[in-house]
C-alpha cells in the first residue's frame, strides 16, 4: 500500500493495484536519431566479461568497458550484463543513447546468437558462443565503368545508333542518377552495366579492372539488384507478409530464422516502412510502393542496386522521401544507380550522369 500523497520509488517491472485494476509500468525511451546518421561497422570486437557477467560500454571518457567515441562525452552507451539461471547475457541502453536489435529501438533485449546490434552508430552481431559483438560486415562497394561503348540497332552494321563512343563511371558507394530523355539510350546503357546486354564495342570493368563481357557477366551474377518500373508486389498482402514470402523464395534455406526477420526489420527501418508492416499495400503511396519494391531487391543484399525509374508517378515530396531513402543506403555502402527522366532529384545525386541523344553523355560528380 503507498502511502497518499507522499513520492514513492517505482521501478520499470512493478505491478500497481488500481481501483481493482492491475497495471504493470513499462518504462521505454527512443533518443532522436539523425535521418542522416550513417551507421559503421564497430571499430573492433567487444569481448563480454565472463567471470564478472557485465560490461559497461561507452565512450572514450568512460571510467570502464570498452570505448565508443561517438557516445556522449562521459557517458556509458550501453550495459551488457548477464541475467537468469542460464546466464543470458541481456543488452540495456543507457540514458541518452540508442540500442537497436535487429533494426528495432530496444530498451532492454535478451541478446539471441547472430543478432544485429546497433549501439549509438556503430553495428555488430552476437556471438553467442564466443560472448562477444563482433562488428557488421558492411556491404561490399562496387563500381562499374564502361569506355567507348557503342552499340547500334541491328548489330554494327546497323543504320541507328543508340549508343556512341559512351564512357560512364558508377562511383562505389555512391547515389548515381542517370537522367535524360526518352530515346536517348538509358535503358541501353543499363543493361549494358548490368551485364543484360552486350555492346558491339568497347571495355566494362568492375572496380577498375577490365572484363571481357561474358566474364563480366559472371562476375556481376547474384551482386546486382534491380527494381522495376512497375510494382511486382501484390497488392492485398500486408508489407509483413510481402517481405516474408519474398525471403523465403529469394534467401538460402540455411537463414536462420533470427537473421532473416533482422534483416527484414532493418530493410524497413533504412527504408521508412516498419510503421506500415502491417497494412496492405494496396493502401500504402505510390511512394511507399517503390519503396517496397526496392525493400525486396534489398534481401539478398546486393552490391549494387539499379532502379528503374522509381519516380514515375510521384509528386515532389514522394520523389524527395525515395531519394533521401536511397541516399541511406548508399552511406551505408551500397553502390544505388537510378534511372530517371527527373531533373528535379539531381540535386540529391552524388553523381550525375546526362544522356542525350545517341547516347551522348555529360557526368557530373560531386
Amino acid at each position: 500500500l503507498l502511502p497518499q500523497n507522499q513520492p514513492a520509488r517505482i521501478n520499470p517491472g512493478d505491478s500497481l493495484l488500481v481501483g481493482g485494476l492491475i497495471l504493470r509500468l513499462e518504462l521505454r525511451f527512443s533518443p532522436s536519431k539523425n535521418p542522416g546518421e550513417i551507421e559503421l561497422p564497430g571499430p573492433a570486437d567487444i569481448f563480454l566479461n565472463l567471470s564478472g557477467g557485465v560490461a559497461c560500454i561507452g565512450d572514450i571518457d568512460s571510467p570502464e568497458g570498452p570505448r565508443l567515441v561517438e557516445t556522449a562525452s562521459g557517458a556509458c552507451a550501453a550495459c551488457l550484463y548477464q541475467a537468469g539461471i542460464e546466464k543470458q547475457w541481456m543488452a540495456l541502453a543507457m540514458p541518452g543513447s540508442r540500442i537497436l536489435v535487429n533494426g528495432l529501438s530496444v530498451l532492454e533485449h535478451q541478446l539471441q546468437l547472430h543478432d544485429d546490434v546497433t549501439i549509438g552508430r556503430y553495428r555488430y552481431v552476437f556471438l553467442k558462443d564466443a560472448a562477444c559483438l563482433r562488428p557488421a560486415k558492411p556491404p561490399e562497394a562496387l563500381g562499374l565503368a564502361a569506355h567507348g561503348i557503342a552499340l547500334r540497332a541491328g548489330g554494327w552494321a546497323g543504320i541507328r545508333p543508340i549508343l556512341n563512343d559512351v564512357s560512364v563511371e558508377i562511383p562505389a558507394g555512391q547515389l548515381t542518377c542517370i537522367i535524360g530523355p526518352s530515346g536517348s539510350g538509358k535503358t541501353t546503357l543499363v543493361k549494358i552495366l548490368c551485364g543484360v546486354l552486350a555492346p558491339d564495342v568497347g571495355e566494362l570493368q568492375i572496380n577498375g579492372r577490365p572484363f571481357p563481357f561474358d566474364e563480366y557477366r559472371l562476375q556481376l551474377d547474384g551482386r546486382i539488384g534491380l527494381a522495376p518500373q512497375d510494382d511486382v508486389v501484390h497488392g492485398e498482402l500486408t508489407v509483413s507478409q510481402t517481405m516474408q514470402f519474398s525471403a523465403a523464395l529469394r534467401l538460402p534455406a540455411n537463414v536462420e530464422p533470427a537473421e532473416k526477420q533482422g534483416r527484414i526489420a532493418r530493410i524497413l527501418r533504412d527504408l521508412d516502412l516498419y510503421q506500415h508492416a502491417s497494412k496492405r499495400v494496396a493502401e500504402l503511396s505510390g511512394g511507399q510502393r517503390k519503396r517496397v519494391n526496392v525493400a525486396i531487391e534489398l534481401l539478398a543484399s546486393p552490391a549494387i542496386l539499379f532502379l528503374d525509374e522509381p519516380t514515375a508517378g510521384l509528386d515532389s515530396d514522394a520523389e524527395r522521401q525515395l531519394f533521401v531513402c536511397l541516399k541511406r543506403l548508399a552511406r551505408q555502402g551500397r553502390t544505388v544507380v537510378a534511372v530517371t527522366h527527373s531533373l528535379a532529384v539531381a540535386d540529391e545525386a552524388d553523381c550525375v550522369i546526362l544522356m542525350h541523344d545517341a547516347g551522348n553523355v555529360d557526368a557530373d560528380q560531386r
